[in-house]
């Protein structure tokens, strides 16, 4: 056996101890925190995510959480399970470009969480340009729809964006950019309209000219 072939396979070995150690590490702290039935539920999640390739670090944050909100167990072993759910189809979805890296993923799963469609992270997913991270794109997707923009215009202002090779920082501006306009009084049209515009400073002149206008909300980038 050569030296380079004892080195991977020590390093296999240690790789393995260490996987085998975080996730003995994340059952007990699931039984700690849900103890008796539901802890055993809580852990039997995390095995069939563990063994599916998902990440189930969230699942133990989300286990935190609930508890700490006084949660009762069971709802907590059901959004355990929601969560797995959403990371597995979020991972669907996202390996059709390729690898997919654990932050795009969290990313996803959170927007879909938040009341994102799947349809339209798939949507995103095609119009990324190769080797483009999509977490931001994601989180802002998800960001836009929080604050009340309709999701085809908020995927539009995302697309366009990326498409048009804009800096991280304009990027991950835009769902601050919908709140200002919203809070000066730029109705729901203009604030997409501003949102799908490269230069926002004719939508700024705009907000100030017409304080507390209020116009039908209107789609503008598909389908009403």
């Amino acid at each position: 056996m050569t030296r380079l072939t004892v080195g991977v396979t020590i390093l296999g070995i240690a790789l393995g101890a260490a996987t085998s150690s975080a996730a003995q590490s994340v059952n007990v702290e699931l039984r700690v925190l849900l103890p008796g039935a539901h802890g055993d539920s809580a852990v039997a999640v995390a095995a069939r995510a563990r063994a599916a390739g998902l990440p189930v670090a969230s699942l133990e944050l989300l286990a935190r959480q609930g508890v700490a909100k006084q949660v009762a167990p069971e709802a907590v072993v059901a959004a355990l399970r929601a969560e797995a759910d959403r990371l597995a189809r979020a991972r669907a979805v996202l390996a059709t470009r390729g690898s997919v890296a654990e932050r795009e993923l969290r990313a996803a799963a959170d927007a879909l969480h938040r009341g994102v469609a799947i349809e339209a992270i798939a949507r995103l997913v095609r119009a990324a340009p190769p080797g483009q991270s999509l977490e931001l794109p994601i989180f802002v997707l998800a960001g836009l729809v929080d604050r009340g923009i309709p999701l085809d215009d908020a995927l539009a202002a995302v697309r366009a964006r990326m498409l048009d090779d804009t800096d991280d920082r304009e990027l991950g501006d835009l769902p601050f950019h919908a709140t200002r306009l919203f809070a000066r009084g730029l109705p729901a049209y203009d604030v997409v309209r501003s949102l799908l515009l490269i230069d926002r400073r004719p939508a700024e002149e705009l907000a100030s000219r017409n304080p507390g206008t209020i116009v039908q909300r209107t789609t503008v980038a598909g389908q009403q």
